[in-house]
């Protein structure tokens, strides 16, 4: 499986400890949500990977590009690094996987079925926020790991902007990447995590590796998102369960009277 959808996979959940007698070995808390990182220029992998430490990076190059890029591949043993799909017909999808490239974001439907088999290669679509309903739940048996919403968040985000994405994730079965145009708040990340935004993407092109760096730390210091049974709780007024205790010790004198 992709290295990336397999992270994905573990948003917001505690990750066991490997069995063993090593007394260090503790369960961890994966990410509460990833952060990805997106250039148009591949000669700078090295650098953001190094200097920002996105969870992934994401390549948007011309495709005549790709050529010589599978040639010299990312050097990237631990962050996993994908290319954006704007055409299929030539793409040798089996030469990007071979180079290390450890996930595809599909720009265009217009593309055979049959080169998205291989699980080992994350497949991610683009889609519009005002995807038709129907085709959102559509994308529930497709061969498709996660979404892409490319229209960037604007910031601030307004009530408004929080309902038609928390509507919009509500629709899709599949995990959710966000682009955002600047670093959100710490109250606006919480809000994003709180309805179901698994990543954000954010333009190293338009900000700089500090910019990664604070997002990163930002999402680290969340806290831990309630669970839904916690906000359903509800207490009864003191009198409301007197007469419940009333009721039942009428039921139990008119039982034993029977």
């Amino acid at each position: 499986m992709s290295k990336l959808i397999q992270t994905i996979e573990h948003v917001g959940k505690s990750i066991p400890a490997p069995m063993g007698f090593v007394r260090s070995a503790r369960s961890q808390e994966a990410p509460q949500v990833l952060v990805i990182a997106s250039t148009n220029h591949w000669q700078k992998s090295t650098d953001i990977i190094s200097d920002a430490k996105p969870d992934a990076l994401l390549l948007n190059i011309e495709h005549k590009s790709f050529e010589t890029l599978i040639k010299t591949g990312v050097p990237s043993p631990e962050t996993p690094w994908g290319l954006v799909i704007n055409e299929s017909a030539s793409t040798d999808f089996t030469a990007l996987k071979a180079s290390g490239c450890d996930f595809i974001v599909l720009k265009t439907l217009d593309i055979p079925v049959s080169q998205l088999q291989d699980d080992n290669l994350g497949r991610i679509l683009q889609v519009p926020k005002d995807l038709e309903k129907e085709e959102a739940h559509a994308l529930e048996d497709l061969p498709i790991d996660a979404v892409y919403l490319a229209e960037p968040a604007s910031l601030p985000i307004s009530l408004q902007d929080l309902m038609v994405l928390s509507a919009f994730r509500n629709e899709i079965p599949k995990p959710v990447i966000l682009s955002v145009s600047e670093v959100p708040s710490v109250w606006e990340m919480e809000c994003l995590r709180n309805i179901g935004i698994e990543c954000v993407l954010i333009d190293f092109d338009s900000h700089n590796s500090q910019s990664i760096v604070d997002l990163k730390t930002i999402i680290k210091g969340l806290p831990k998102r309630k669970a839904r049974n916690d906000k359903l709780t509800a207490t009864l007024p003191e009198a409301v369960l007197g007469s419940i205790d009333d009721q039942d010790d009428q039921d139990d004198e008119d039982d034993q009277e029977i």
